[in-house]
C-alpha cells in the first residue's frame, strides 16, 4: 500500500505540473537504467562538510572517522596540475516540457493571427 501511495503521488505531481506521467516515468526509468550522469557540479568548497555529514551515521562506519574521511577525500577527488583536488558530484538532469493549457494554445493562435 505504501509503495502504491508513492507511485500515485508521483503521478499526481506530474499531472499538477502538466507533465505527461507516462513519458516522465519512462524517461526516469531509462535514465536510471542507463546509469550515466550527464552533469557534474564542483562541490570542492563543501566536500569535507558533506563527508562529515555521512560519518554522522556511526552505524555505517567501523573505522575511525578521520582516517576514513581522508581516504574518501583521496579517492573521491580529482587531482589538478597544481596539486589541489577538485571534488565533483554527478547527476542525471532531465527536463520535461509541461503541457500547455487550452487557453495558452488559443492565446498563442491569437498572437500568430495578429502577426499575419
Amino acid at each position: 500500500a505504501a509503495a502504491w501511495a508513492r507511485i500515485a503521488s508521483l503521478i499526481e505531481t506530474a499531472k499538477l505540473n502538466r507533465v505527461e506521467p507516462y513519458a516522465w516515468h519512462k524517461a526516469t526509468l531509462e535514465a536510471i537504467a542507463a546509469g550515466h550522469p550527464n552533469t557534474r557540479i564542483d562541490v570542492s568548497a563543501v566536500a569535507e562538510t558533506k563527508i562529515k555529514a555521512v560519518f554522522c551515521h556511526k552505524s555505517q562506519f567501523a573505522e575511525r572517522e578521520q582516517q576514513a574521511m581522508r581516504r574518501w577525500m583521496d579517492r573521491w577527488g580529482e587531482e589538478n596540475e597544481d596539486g589541489t583536488r577538485t571534488y565533483w558530484e554527478h547527476f542525471q538532469v532531465m527536463r520535461f516540457e509541461r503541457r500547455r493549457t487550452d487557453r495558452e494554445v488559443e492565446a498563442e493562435k491569437g498572437e500568430q493571427d495578429a502577426d499575419e
